[in-house]
């Protein structure tokens, strides 16, 4: 017996930065379906995956499908992308399931790796004891021309150019 399903409008909160008040309502279609024991129209899961979507492009997140693709580029599972972003083991999956968003701060750093501006191999340098990053900086210092780099003002990174800046700049 299939599932009687229909389209209806949803209002979707979107929360301030803060989380402690609604910044605005947008109004979506969404999938409902019929459930005869409850005898309620109720969110599919498709709905529930298209309202945190919804949630996060609003607050200027990446989307729970955005963050399975950069975690896909990257080759990484799960458990590995969690390590390298010094975060617990679940969070990631809540992430990309949409159960819960990354902060402002980690977004930023994720869109990092999502351009290419920053890879696996550079975080694990950086996160590496040994390292000493005295010179690198005392470079930078002295020639900030020679070692920063200045990305165009743009919405999307049809500016990005593979291979580009996949070199690590931090390498000494």
């Amino acid at each position: 017996m299939s599932k009687k399903t229909e389209l209806h409008p949803y209002e979707v909160p979107i929360p301030t930065a803060d989380g402690e008040r609604v910044a605005e309502v947008v109004t979506i279609m969404v999938e409902v379906e019929w459930d005869e024991i409850v005898r309620e129209w109720l969110l599919t899961p498709e709905a529930e995956l298209q309202i945190e979507e919804t949630k996060a492009r609003h607050m200027g997140l990446l989307t729970p499908t955005e963050l399975r693709s950069l975690r896909e580029k990257l080759g990484l599972t799960q458990a590995e992308l969690a390590e390298l972003l010094k975060i617990g083991a679940k969070t990631w999956t809540r992430w990309e399931t949409g159960r819960q968003r990354p902060s402002q701060s980690l977004n930023l750093l994720l869109r990092g790796l999502q351009v290419g501006l920053l890879t696996p191999h550079s975080l694990r340098q950086l996160d590496s004891p040994a390292k000493d990053w005295t010179e690198a900086t005392q470079a930078k210092n002295e020639s900030p021309n020679e070692v920063s780099m200045t990305l165009p003002h743009t919405d999307d990174a049809s500016w990005y150019e593979p291979g580009v800046y996949e070199e690590d700049p931090l390498a000494a």
